[in-house]
């Protein structure tokens, strides 16, 4: 690796060793399916979110399959580079996952969707008209508002009244982050708040906090990678109760400091 006058050698990683497997690539795109080059295959699938992983077919269990605001339907599947049947298998499958795809109904494709989600959601268009009402309760009761990000990626920030504490981050793939909440309580002497905030949130969703990155994204994990917001909504009354205690928190800490 070349980093300006600077050369660094490489060295060889043991992907098996390291849990890099088929189901990690998954799980990857997943939680970031800007990492696949869609829009330079055909621009007509670009702005595309998962919608679920292992989707069961009658030719087997598509890896990974997305849709965007048209309601295109993409299929990745997920070979490590080192098998050398790779190309021709992935291209063989993938055209008998759009085979069976081809002769569904919309209600065969979300009922098959919703049971490899397996998050509680009863449909597809549930899932966003619930988080729209809960957001329209947070805003109401709380006095939060609900921002845009300013990323690579579209995220909707919802945040305390006075535009300091980002609450949760939902990305356009679904999943929950918290950037800077941790940095933005320090300010006022209160990341303690914050981080009990996130364990508290982990400890509903049944994850942990993720430490082991840069402060400003610091995030939840679960045994299922990132959280869904689908997974935050099933909580909804305790998600406000934690939200509302710990904005009192923050509050009181600006009025010390």
């Amino acid at each position: 690796m070349v980093e300006g006058a600077t050369t660094h050698p490489l060295s060889p990683v043991d992907t098996a060793g390291a849990g890099l497997d088929e189901s990690w690539v998954q799980r990857l795109l997943e939680s970031n399916p800007e990492c696949l080059p869609i829009a330079e295959i055909e621009p007509a699938f670009s702005g595309s979110l998962s919608l679920c992983r292992e989707l069961p077919t009658g030719a087997g269990a598509a890896d990974n399959v997305f849709i965007n605001s048209l309601g295109l339907i993409s299929i990745a599947e997920c070979k490590l580079w080192r098998n050398p049947e790779a190309r021709r298998r992935v291209v063989a499958q993938v055209l008998d996952y759009a085979k069976e795809l081809a002769r569904w109904s919309y209600e065969d494709f979300e009922h098959a969707v919703l049971g490899a989600r397996n998050d509680g959601s009863k449909s597809l268009i549930d899932v966003a008209r619930s988080f729209r009402e809960l957001v329209d309760e947070l805003k109401a009761e709380l006095g939060m508002i609900a921002k845009p990000g300013r990323g690579e990626t579209l995220t909707l920030n919802l945040k305390s009244r006075d535009n300091r504490y980002n609450l949760c981050s939902v990305r356009e793939t679904g999943t929950v982050e918290f950037y800077a909440l941790t940095v933005k309580a320090s300010e006022v002497g209160a990341r303690q708040v914050a981080i009990d905030y996130l364990e508290g949130l982990a400890r509903l969703l049944g994850g942990r906090v993720d430490y082991n990155r840069h402060e400003w994204t610091y995030r939840i994990l679960t045994a299922r990678g990132l959280p869904k917001v689908s997974e935050l909504l099933r909580k909804g009354e305790e998600w406000k109760a934690l939200i509302s205690d710990t904005l009192r928190r923050f509050q009181e800490a600006e009025e010390e400091s």
